[in-house]
């Protein structure tokens, strides 16, 4: 095309961007069907103490707009799914809560306590507005979100909650993210 010294042209640009869109456009029709034909088999491995097991590669939700994504990711397999109710401006777990529907019995749902939380009222109110937000009776691991270091794992009130909440069938195991 001879474009030199940063002489781009608007039809240059244009020739540029529909051959690399039709490029990408073959290309991932391509991986597509790759995919679609390919079934292979999930690898599982124990969560920490938990006992359950689950698929190595799992679903971080943070940043999926549609339940459709996350219900072709289960279709294949993937039984572990992290979210936040703080995520996507708040929206994600309601996109879980949808996608999970129908796959519950396959699926173990983590999600987050507020960093802000840190008394036993505070924690267990995040737990239950994400149990209504998810459309769930309980959540298999949550997490105290955002640790910058350990003292809010030391907090008696949230480990009182925590506690509590498992007592109640609410959540099933605890853990912390960094």
């Amino acid at each position: 095309m001879g474009i030199k010294n940063g002489d781009l042209n608007r039809r240059h640009f244009l020739k540029i961007g529909f051959a690399g869109a039709a490029l990408a456009s073959t290309g991932l029709n391509a991986v597509g069907k790759l995919f679609a034909q390919t079934n292979p088999t999930p690898v599982y491995r124990t969560l920490g103490r938990t006992g359950l097991k689950i698929t190595v590669v799992s679903f971080g939700a943070m940043l999926t707009p549609d339940p459709d994504v996350l219900r072709q990711a289960f279709d294949m397999g993937i039984n572990y799914v992290d979210t936040a109710r703080r995520y996507m401006g708040g929206r994600n777990e309601d996109i879980v809560g949808r996608a999970i529907k129908g796959y519950r019995d396959k699926v173990y749902i983590a999600t987050k306590v507020l960093a802000s939380s840190t008394t036993k009222k505070e924690v267990i109110q995040d737990v239950e507005k994400s149990l209504s937000v998810l459309r769930e009776d309980y959540i298999d691991v949550i997490q105290l979100h955002n640790l910058t270091d350990s003292d809010r794992m030391f907090i008696p009130e949230v480990r009182e909650a925590l506690v509590t909440l498992r007592k109640q069938g609410k959540v099933r195991f605890f853990g912390v993210t960094t």
